[in-house]
């Protein structure tokens, strides 16, 4: 290794044992810009990743509740088809009891509702709203 003082004054020896030259005024201004310029894209750099990171979870956010709302429709559709169906079946049932009720109303029963339509309507009617 070679004297700082037989370079003069303004060298700086490197790790590796080499020396530099003296940092002139402009150098050292051009380091400085270009240093504070590194800060500033670093940090451009670090605002863009928030950024999207804030972006990306507002949209997971967005398709977690859009999921939540199909989910709900989905759900409530389900019970729209039950509610549908269990009605459809009692109505068939129904269906079926009424035939049943109208032909045992057809043949008047007994010996006093022979000839009196109206007395078997009157006794449809009321078996039909038991049923």
């Amino acid at each position: 290794m070679k004297s700082l003082q037989a370079y003069g004054k303004g060298h700086a020896e490197t790790l590796t044992g080499e020396l530099k030259p003296p940092v002139t005024a402009a150098a050292a201004e051009a380091e400085k810009k270009e240093t504070e310029k590194e800060k500033q894209d670093a940090a451009a750099e670090r605002e863009k990743k928030e950024k999207d990171a804030a972006a990306e979870r507002e949209k997971e956010k967005k398709e977690q509740a859009a999921a939540e709302k199909s989910a709900k429709k989905e759900k409530a559709a389900a019970a729209e088809r039950e509610k549908a169906a269990a009605e459809k079946s009692a109505r068939k049932e129904k269906a079926e009891i009424q035939p049943a009720v109208k032909k045992t109303l057809a043949i008047p029963q007994g010996n006093n509702k022979r000839g009196r339509g109206d007395s078997v309507d009157h006794e449809r009617r009321h078996l039909q709203n038991r049923a």
